[in-house]
């Protein structure tokens, strides 16, 4: 099985992206660590100018969302996986996780504006 490529990214993608999460009540499903997760990851996508994943070790992303732990790292990304706002791809010893965020399906013809 392949591992899905990195989006093809527009210019400005991470404002469209956060404001969507706010227009679509994103934080009603994943939660509002759910939404500071997701705004983390795409907002570090923008400033590699969308060249590829952005990737952290759990120890580094946990503090830096305001999290206790990692376990509530994994609920967090979690619900943003299942809820189709996230794609993850876990750490191995040598490799950090691979992160990038994604539009679900239902909400990808909203309008941000």
């Amino acid at each position: 099985m392949t591992e899905p490529e990195y989006p093809k990214r527009p210019q400005y993608f991470a404002h469209r992206f956060t404001r969507l999460l706010a227009k679509t009540c994103a934080a009603n499903i994943i939660g509002p660590d759910g939404c500071w997760l997701l705004t983390t990851i795409v907002m570090l996508e923008d400033a590699k100018r969308y060249a590829g994943p952005v990737s952290y070790w759990n120890g580094q992303l946990y503090p830096l969302l305001g999290l206790k732990d990692e376990r509530a790292l994994h609920r967090v990304r979690d619900r943003c996986v299942v809820a189709g706002w996230l794609h993850y791809e876990p750490a191995s010893k040598t490799r950090a996780a691979r992160y990038w965020v994604l539009i679900p399906d239902e909400f990808r013809e909203i309008p941000d504006g």
